[in-house]
């Protein structure tokens, strides 16, 4: 349920983004994001990776980590 509530949180809480090109950029990187990590194993290392960074890219604090 984790990986769906930061899901939406990214979708409806994301930074602002001043042009086409920069909201597809910013999407593109954050699907492929969860692409990778809904293909790792959860909490190991590329998990932890890809979790920081989506947490990274919308500017939200990594210190909630996956582990919650």
């Amino acid at each position: 349920m984790r990986i769906l509530r930061l899901l939406k949180r990214c979708l409806f809480e994301h930074p602002e983004m001043d042009s086409k090109d920069t909201i597809r950029e910013h999407f593109t990187r954050l699907t492929g994001f969860f692409r990778n990590l809904n293909y790792s194993h959860e909490g190991g290392p590329d998990f932890k990776r890809y979790w920081r960074e989506i947490h990274e890219l919308n500017h939200f604090p990594v210190s909630e980590g996956p582990q919650q």
